[in-house]
């Protein structure tokens, strides 16, 4: 019994911690904040996230479910705000495509943190937030959605074939969040594109357009290659581009 209490105890301590830090890196999420600053308040994240790790698997050897999801949920809103914070350094450092994927991450891992507990308080202010900074410091994307051909899929939790072993995709079961496993990708049916939506994976966009008969970077604007120097046969410039359909890494939960 008193394992258990020093092990609750030392969750509610890693939890308030954890507030009050991400409160404090929030408030540095800014692109006229020092780049110094966001580094060092980046790096104080990583032994957090190791801490908060190590608790979660002492919860899960003593069978304690509820801490452990607790802590998952402030593991995923430590690494969001850490992704948070890289959005700001990658702008400073003119890297504007890992900037929008740092944007795109951090709202991942806050969706996965709302799903895992509800022990943090805010957190729909803080996703409406990095929607916010979405819509006014970059440019509208063209998405693109791939409709894939899958034989099955597993279960992230007890690696047998989704659907049949009870689990339910998008919760969390004792530490851990639910997710299917595509299995047996065969083909790509067809591509979606799309704008204005919200896609599962904003990460999949088109990452240059043709204007004026040249490759423009879809976020600086920068022609990336000539019409000149081109070697493509497309007469039709209007839908010309070059897109990401799909990433390996996908956001747990879905």
């Amino acid at each position: 019994m008193t394992k258990i209490m020093d092990l609750t105890q030392r969750c509610n301590d890693l939890i308030k911690d954890a507030v009050e830090f991400t409160t404090k890196c929030q408030s540095h999420c800014f692109i006229t904040r020092d780049k110094k600053i966001q580094e060092q308040l980046r790096d104080e994240l990583n032994p957090r996230i190791q801490a908060c790790s190590t608790l979660k698997t002492e919860a899960i050897e003593a069978s304690k479910e509820s801490i452990a999801n607790a802590l998952l949920s402030v593991e995923f809103i430590f690494k969001a705000v850490y992704n948070d914070l890289s959005v700001w350094i990658a702008l400073k450092e003119d890297k504007c495509d890992d900037a929008w994927d740092h944007l795109i991450t951090a709202q991942g891992f806050v969706r996965c943190a709302m799903k895992s507990h509800s022990n943090l308080t805010g957190l729909e202010n803080y996703s409406r937030r990095l929607h916010d900074v979405e819509r006014i410091v970059f440019p509208g994307q063209i998405f693109v959605s791939s409709a894939l051909v899958v034989k099955s899929y597993t279960c992230s939790i007890c690696a047998e074939e989704y659907g049949e072993c009870g689990h339910v995709v998008g919760r969390a079961y004792m530490g851990e969040m639910c997710s299917k496993i595509p299995k047996g990708i065969t083909s790509v049916d067809h591509v979606g594109v799309m704008r204005e939506s919200d896609p599962q994976d904003k990460r999949c966009r088109a990452v240059t357009s043709r204007d004026g008969g040249n490759d423009r970077d879809t976020l600086t604007w920068r022609t990336v290659e000539k019409e000149a120097n081109r070697k493509d046969t497309v007469e039709d410039a209007t839908y010309a581009m070059t897109s990401i359909i799909l990433r390996a890494n996908r956001e747990q939960g879905i």
